[in-house]
């Protein structure tokens, strides 16, 4: 089965609370049967709060997201599907991004007072995807993560539900319910101040399933965890359709978000919304009911009991290639 024949569909959401330009971007390509791929990049407001002049007052935030997303989709354009994503592909992206940020400062910046261990310039997070075929059966497909910060990639089955595959890199190691209520600086970034790095993973995963890329406006807003979950089950159930679907899911995290909050995702292996819909509804109970636990009583400890319940499953065990 080829990666287009897969492919059921994708939905995507950009929005920008403030009335400056939205500091995220993505850049993403479902077109081809040997290879798609989508990433999502987040300029870091604080650290990257130096303004160019010579491009609008722009901040190092937007220039880095923007310059990333084009840099990624370029870099992506070069690779031949049929053998996916190697380090030596990462290490070339992680060159490519740090020579094209680097001649948009040399082109762009100027003397800046912004100084201290607080500041880098042209910092953004990023989460990216590419997914080929595999090698072991129609009904499998092989993914690549790459990730550098606080962005994430997912992973969403109808048994094991959304599972988070990226690791934040914060400091202290938060796990997802405590990164809800700490503000943990990153410890790592895509910049041109201090080197960085790009995590690889690999893996066979057997369809059907979707991924979902997504910056920390879009899941880091909410109750718990396990409340990003139904809201994503939420959306699907109350949807028609995939268009209606990426309606609701732009709402409703357009009213909770605080942030700019950017989200790729694409659907590997359904025939049918329908049947899309039918298989996540006893994952929906699931979900819906720990959330119930938890607004009926809001203390510490019904909270924990319904994180430790959920996050047993959580976190993503796939199997790496």
């Amino acid at each position: 089965m080829s990666l287009q024949e897969s492919l059921c569909q994708f939905v995507t959401m950009v929005y920008g609370p403030n009335d400056e330009k939205c500091e995220d971007a993505c850049s993403y390509s479902f077109e081809k049967d040997d290879i798609h791929y989508a990433g999502v990049f987040d300029g870091c407001g604080g650290l990257g709060s130096k303004r160019y002049e010579r491009i609008g007052n722009k901040t190092g935030a937007f220039v880095s997201s923007q310059t990333c997303a084009m840099v990624f989709d370029a870099e992506m354009k070069k690779i031949a599907g049929c053998k996916g994503i190697d380090e030596a592909n990462v290490a070339h992206l992680k060159a490519a991004f740090l020579s094209n940020l680097q001649k948009q400062e040399k082109q762009y910046g100027q003397q800046s007072s912004l100084v201290g261990s607080m500041v880098r310039t042209l910092p953004c997070t990023g989460s990216m995807i590419v997914v080929t075929k595999s090698n072991r059966d129609n009904q499998t497909l092989h993914l690549d993560v790459i990730h550098a910060g606080d962005s994430r990639v997912y992973v969403m089955r109808p048994r094991e539900g959304l599972q988070q595959v990226t690791q934040d890199e914060l400091a202290g190691n938060p796990d997802a319910l405590k990164n809800l209520y700490v503000s943990a600086p990153m410890t790592n970034v895509i910049n041109i101040d201090k080197d960085f790095s790009l995590t690889h993973l690999s893996y066979h995963i057997k369809m059907p399933f979707a991924v979902l890329c997504a910056s920390d406006g879009v899941f880091g807003y909410v109750k718990t965890p396990m409340h990003f979950e139904k809201i994503v089950l939420d959306c699907l159930e109350s949807a028609e359709n995939f268009d209606s679907f990426e309606q609701a899911l732009f709402s409703s995290i357009k009213n909770i978000t605080g942030d700019d909050s950017t989200a790729v995702m694409p659907f590997y292996g359904w025939t049918s919304f329908g049947q899309l819909k039918a298989d996540f509804s006893k994952r929906h109970r699931f979900v819906s009911g720990l959330c119930r636990s938890i607004e009926e009583d809001m203390t510490d400890e019904t909270i924990e009991s319904a994180w430790n319940q959920y996050k047993t499953g959580y976190y993503w065990q796939g199997e790496e290639r």
